[in-house]
C-alpha cells in the first residue's frame, strides 16, 4: 500500500535516530509493514511513528501502535478532508464562478480552498505527531474541533444558498430583458425546488459529495438551457 513511500519519507530521520547497521535495517524492515492512512494525515503518523522509534522499549510496540493509529487517522481524515472540506472548497469554487463570470477564478479558488488548508494541515501533522505522541489524538476529540467542523459545514451549506442565490439573481436581471414574468417565476420555483431537495438528502444522511455533484450537474444543465 503506502509502506515503500511512508519509509522513503521517514527514512533521513531514520538515519539520525540510529547510527547505521543492524539498527537502521531493522527500523526499515519494521516500518515496511503495511501502512494504509488518509493521505492528507500521512506527516502525522509519520512524526508519531518516529516519535515511537526514538522512545521505544520494544520495537514491536512501534508497528502495534502505528496499526491502530493508522486506522483511526484514516477514519478522521476521510471525514474531515473528503466529507468536509472538499465539498466546501467545490462550493466556494462554483460560487465564485457563478458570481465573478470568469471561468478561471471558480477552478482557483476551489483550489486554494482546498489545499491551502490541506497543505498547512500536513505541514502542523509532522510536529504535531513528533511532539505529542499518542495525546495527539485527544485533538480530534476536543469541543473546539467539533465546533470547528460544524462551522465548515455550516459554511458549506451557505456556499449552496449563494449559488442558489445568484442563479435567482442572473433569473431576473439577466434574463428580464427576454423572458416572461410567468417563465422566471417558474425557474426561480425550479431552482428553490432543487435547493430544498438538497437540503432534504443531507437531512437524509445522503453524502454531501453526491449532493454536490447532483448540484453541479444540475446547475450546468440549468445554466446551458438559459
Amino acid at each position: 500500500m503506502q509502506n515503500v513511500g511512508f519509509v522513503f519519507a521517514i527514512y533521513p530521520a531514520l538515519k539520525r535516530l540510529f547510527a547505521g547497521g543492524a539498527a537502521l535495517q531493522a527500523a526499515v524492515s519494521r516500518n515496511l509493514e503495511l501502512v494504509n492512512t488518509h493521505p492528507s494525515m500521512g506527516p502525522l503518523l509519520m512524526g508519531l511513528t518516529l516519535l515511537l522509534e526514538k522512545e521505544r522499549d520494544c520495537a514491536e510496540d512501534v508497528i502495534t501502535y502505528r496499526r491502530a493509529f493508522m486506522t483511526a487517522l484514516a477514519a478522521q481524515g476521510d471525514h474531515i478532508f473528503w466529507g468536509v472540506l472538499k465539498p466546501l472548497a467545490a462550493a466556494v469554487g462554483t460560487a465564485t464562478t457563478l458570481v465573478s463570470g470568469n471561468f478561471y477564478a471558480g477552478p482557483l479558488a476551489a483550489l486554494l480552498a482546498y489545499n491551502v488548508p490541506n497543505m498547512a494541515a500536513r505541514v502542523w501533522g509532522f510536529g504535531a505527531g513528533w511532539s505529542r505522541g499518542l495525546r495527539v489524538l485527544s485533538i480530534f476529540q476536543s469541543p473546539f474541533f467539533h465546533r470547528a467542523l460544524s462551522l465548515a459545514r455550516d459554511a458549506t451549506a451557505c456556499g449552496l444558498g449563494s449559488v442558489v442565490g445568484v442563479i435567482i439573481w442572473y433569473i431576473f436581471s439577466v434574463e428580464s430583458s427576454r423572458v416572461p414574468i410567468v417563465i422566471q417565476i417558474v425557474e426561480v420555483w425550479a431552482v428553490l425546488s432543487a435547493g430544498a431537495g438538497g437540503f432534504f438528502l443531507l437531512y437524509r444522511r445522503v453524502p454531501l459529495g453526491l449532493v454536490m455533484f447532483l448540484a453541479a450537474f444540475g446547475s450546468l444543465f440549468f445554466l446551458s438551457s438559459i
